[in-house]
């Protein structure tokens, strides 16, 4: 039990507005989705109830016995995917193909429409495919090793709020699962879906699997294994010469000094820059709403973990050290000798203080 906004749990709350989309259309469920959803997007095989055209397509999901082989579970039907089943549920329970949820989903990403046929505003869909939840709620569990990566939640999904790093992906990425350990995404930003279907009990056992599968598309995909010459990215060099520092932002406490080498921090993408403290400055606790990266290029950054500024709690990071750290993750410094970090990650690079009074935005006319 918990106090609501101070935690997020996965519950019934879609299938409860399963039933407000009942009370609010005049009709049943399933006859809303499939006048609203199912025959503007041609997706013929969808649906509460297996028909006759659906009988001699649908495929047993598997278990593993107590002779450690999978064997098919029976009945194929329980009662309530029968044309005698009364189950209409918001959250789940529908019988489809994996071309007709190919369908859907491309529906969403592009943006409600699929084919001339426009069955969502797309702001309808923006705010679906978004992050919902604050820092302090994010990432969501829902089992030790999914959702791959970190993320929030939207309207009906996890939203990914880091950039790929163990797990390749972009922020912004859409995702849900089924029972059968059955995942999709949407990758917005690479213009990509992806859909895995095993058709394994019990659920959430085999869960990693999502997370092999998304490692071995994004390999296919990413440009880095495009053959030579066709990358066609200028080449961009710094000197130390030609590296002019300039004034922190506003985040962070005046004797900041900021370079940005590549993109641009505060806009989503990715980005790369230098920030260049005075000896013993201190950075009070506070997060970042995407993955930090951080590389000690000079002096020594002393770092700890926590939501109250300790000096003796923290661990030294000497010039050639490297880290990173989730979003969300509540930490602090200090800095022994004139020290610059280097910071390299998906935009917009933000910090949000654990004490507003720490926050020298708040003091400042």
């Amino acid at each position: 039990m918990f106090s609501p906004g101070t935690k997020w749990n996965y519950s019934f709350a879609i299938d409860v507005l399963g039933r407000v989309v009942e009370v609010a259309s005049g009709t049943r469920l399933d006859r809303y989705l499939d006048s609203a959803l199912f025959r503007p997007l041609g997706m013929r095989t969808t649906g509460f109830h297996a028909t006759r055209t659906m009988e001699s397509r649908i495929m047993p999901a598997y278990a593993r016995g107590a002779d450690g082989k999978l064997h098919a579970i029976a009945p194929l039907l329980s009662p309530e995917y029968t044309a005698e089943g009364r189950l209409l549920s918001g959250g789940g329970g529908l019988l489809s193909t994996a071309g007709d949820y190919l369908r859907f989903a491309q529906m969403l990403l592009n943006g409600g429409e699929l084919e001339g046929h426009r069955v969502l505003k797309r702001e309808t869909v923006e705010l679906m495919m978004q992050n919902h939840l604050p820092p302090g709620l994010t990432p969501i569990t829902i089992s030790p090793d999914w959702p791959p990566g970190l993320s929030g939640f939207g309207y009906g999904g996890a939203v990914r709020v880091d950039s790929g790093t163990a797990i390749p992906g972009s922020p912004g990425t859409f995702r849900w699962a089924g029972y059968a350990t059955t995942f999709f995404w949407i990758d917005p930003k690479a213009d990509l879906i992806a859909m895995v279907w095993s058709q394994y009990m019990p659920v959430t056992e085999l869960w990693s699997l999502d997370a092999q599968f998304q490692r071995l598309v994004y390999a296919a995909v990413s440009p880095g294994h495009a053959t030579a010459g066709q990358n066609t990215h200028p080449m961009v060099l710094f000197p130390a010469t030609a590296i002019e520092w300039r004034d922190g932002p506003a985040a962070l406490p005046t004797g900041v000094k900021i370079v940005v080498l590549e993109g641009d921090p505060t806009q989503p993408g990715m980005f790369t820059v230098r920030l260049r403290f005075p000896d013993g400055f201190r950075v009070p606790p506070h997060w970042h709403t995407q993955t930090e990266h951080v590389t000690v290029v000079a002096g020594a950054l002393h770092l700890g973990m926590g939501e109250r500024f300790d000096r003796a709690a923290t661990r030294k990071l000497a010039a050639g050290s490297f880290g990173y750290w989730p979003a969300g993750m509540k930490h602090f410094a200090w800095m022994e000798g004139e020290t610059i970090l280097q910071l390299h990650g998906q935009g917009p690079w933000t910090v949000s203080y654990v004490n507003p009074a720490d926050d020298p935005r708040n003091a400042r006319p």
